[in-house]
């Protein structure tokens, strides 16, 4: 009985070993053949050199898993608008309306990008004029205080809704950052030499299109962020530009004019004079037939 039972137990334990080592075999065997797929990956992905035609698949599922998040979204989006608008007022001292103005815009978490102020002179009253970027959920209240520096001459406001073209960018933008992502993915596995060249062709380009489309989805944002407004200050009684106001201002004027008027003929008969000389040979030549056949009838009537 002690022989069977020994007998039996060096049995399970070669049985138990044989398993083991299948066990470790499969195991090998498994974790080469993923060494092996993911030695391939980039080529089945890629494709032979990358041409256009895997790099467009690349586009098209990048486009894809971009288009699916943009209208997930479109329902939320907001309508965009860009607005812009004139306001000209007549105020008693114009440079300072322009810094309470300026201060005004500053206070509504706005900014100034142009300002131009013309001091009053003795031939030109004082003015004033600025460039006004206002944010476009205070533009009504700030246009309200603006008003109140002087009398309104003329106030214009014009919203252009832009939301398709903001909708547009925002998806190409998308769809070139998952494309980009997708191909520096690709470039990290890659471990051929022309695989690497045709990637980093392709991601050159593409960075160079979502450079672009970025900096016209900033300057939309910016648009529909601030309004635009144009502010013309003007002091009572301007007269306007180039208009004369006194004697000498009158004669400078008139003369400027009789100046503007003798170039004029100078340039009319500059395109003139060569018809003119044209003109004048064929009359000439004209002039000398008739003279000659005139001497000719003189000539046979004394015969």
């Amino acid at each position: 009985m002690r022989r069977r039972t020994r007998t039996l137990t060096g049995a399970g334990t070669a049985i138990a070993l044989t398993g083991l080592l299948l066990l470790t075999g499969c195991t090998n065997g498994s974790s080469s053949d993923s060494r092996a797929a993911g030695g391939s990956a980039v080529s089945s992905e890629v494709g032979d050199g990358a041409g256009p035609a895997q790099l467009q698949k690349l586009d098209g599922q990048a486009a894809d898993s971009a288009g699916n998040g943009t209208q997930s979204n479109a329902q939320a989006e907001k309508r965009q608008v860009v607005s812009t608008g004139h306001l000209s007022l007549t105020v008693k001292d114009p440079i300072g309306a322009a810094e309470t103005a300026a201060d005004a815009v500053a206070t509504a978490d706005g900014r100034v990008d142009d300002r131009t102020e013309q001091p009053a002179t003795d031939t030109r009253q004082a003015s004033a004029s600025l460039t006004l970027r206002i944010p476009a959920d205070r533009l009504d209240a700030t246009v309200e205080r603006l008003k109140k520096l002087g009398t309104v001459d003329d106030f214009t406001l014009k919203a252009d809704d832009v939301t398709t073209s903001v909708k547009d960018v925002d998806a190409r933008v998308r769809a070139l950052q998952a494309s980009v992502d997708r191909l520096l993915a690709l470039m990290a596995k890659a471990d051929d030499t022309k695989d690497l060249i045709s990637l980093e062709s392709a991601l050159s380009d593409r960075q160079a299109d979502l450079d672009s489309l970025k900096a016209q989805q900033s300057y939309l944002k910016d648009q529909v962020a601030y309004a635009t407004l144009t502010l013309q200050l003007n002091a009572p009684g301007v007269v306007a530009a180039g208009a004369p106001d006194s004697f000498w201002s009158g004669l400078g004027t008139g003369w400027q004019a009789l100046v503007a008027a003798g170039a004029g003929l100078l340039v009319v008969l500059g395109v003139l004079l060569p018809w003119l000389v044209v003109v004048a040979i064929i009359g000439g030549a004209v002039l000398v037939v008739i003279r000659s056949r005139r001497r000719a009838r003189v000539r046979r009537l004394a015969e």
